[in-house]
């Protein structure tokens, strides 16, 4: 699913003990802006974020997530565990994720006017999103005109910081950022670094944002990334010449023409793993089944992102029984 021209997240409207341990790093994020203290730090400075904290498979990207041989399936929530009542990228729905069972979440940045990093799908935000801020445009917002925001239909709930965000994910699980912006990948990168959150935040781009903006910016190469395959150009591309060392998971759409064959897709993941790399899929956003989880890890897609997480735990749960993982 393409970083910045992703759609609707599927609103109100739609949508072993193989844990090893050390001491965890702790720290206070820096301010969001590009133009900060984030966007000044030297690559010296800077820390290959692998050397922090080894944690768990529920924290680190180090335990598993990084591990080729790790068979472990694992499932990332969709914008946190959220209903009707509990707001897709609210912090309830991302401690429901946690309580129920994700190991990872995946969530949506924007940079507001002044160069603050929020949770937010839309520009403008749609109103089935927050009717206080309907219309308006995140990067013509401060951030904290967007902190102010209500997100519908909550009257408590508000837009989250992502410098909030990552505190808060800090030893209890990891995240996926989707920038929404190719342009904000510099201040997204920042805002990780300072944070010193890259061993359990990674980055959803896409190949020609991969191999763009993204190398542009300053301590990209201290950070993980999950790269979006969309044909099987992509791959002969990212697999056989990049071979970038700081990817370390693919995505391939199940539904790229002939991929919706499950023959297609297990060759398309077996490619992946005899990569060295892991597979992503995401599972289907109408009909998230527990069949239809279980059919994204049949196909060999290691990490499945979940649009209905109870269904998506049920699916890794039979997965991880079936290749003897435990704790399933």
């Amino acid at each position: 699913m393409p970083s910045a021209n992703q759609t609707s997240p599927g609103g109100p409207d739609a949508s072993v003990t193989d844990a090893s341990s050390s001491s965890a790093k702790d720290g206070t994020p820096a301010q969001d802006g590009a133009s900060g203290p984030d966007a000044s730090l030297t690559d010296a400075s800077v820390p290959d974020q692998s050397a922090v904290d080894a944690g768990t498979y529920r924290t680190s990207l180090e335990v598993c997530w990084k591990d080729p041989s790790c068979t472990r399936a694992l499932v990332v929530s969709h914008g946190g565990d959220w209903d009707l009542g509990t707001p897709y990228g609210s912090r309830g729905a991302f401690d429901r994720a946690v309580q129920n069972g994700a190991d990872g979440i995946k969530t949506d940045l924007r940079m507001t006017q002044d160069g603050v990093a929020v949770v937010a799908h839309s520009s403008p935000i749609e109103v089935y999103e927050s009717l206080d801020c309907a219309g308006r445009k995140i990067e013509e917002m401060t951030g904290a005109q967007v902190a102010g925001c209500h997100i519908f239909p909550s009257t408590s709930e508000t837009f989250q910081r992502v410098s909030d965000v990552l505190t808060w994910a800090r030893g209890k699980v990891v995240i996926m950022l989707t920038v929404k912006e190719a342009r904000d990948f510099p201040a997204a990168i920042a805002l990780v670094n300072s944070a010193g959150a890259g061993n359990y935040v990674y980055y959803e781009v896409n190949v020609s944002e991969m191999q763009g903006i993204v190398l542009t910016a300053p301590n990209w190469d201290k950070l993980n990334y999950m790269v979006n395959l969309g044909s099987p150009a992509d791959a002969d591309l990212m697999l056989d010449t990049v071979k970038n060392p700081r990817v370390f998971m693919y995505e391939l759409d199940p539904d790229y023409p002939g991929g919706n064959d499950a023959t297609t897709a297990s060759q398309f993941a077996s490619r992946i793993h005899l990569a060295g790399k892991r597979p992503f899929a995401a599972s289907d956003t109408k009909n998230a089944t527990v069949d239809n989880h279980l059919a994204r890890f049949n196909e060999g897609f290691d990490t499945v992102m979940s649009y209905d997480l109870k269904n998506g735990v049920i699916a890794r749960t039979q997965a991880n029984q079936s290749r003897g993982v435990s704790p399933p």
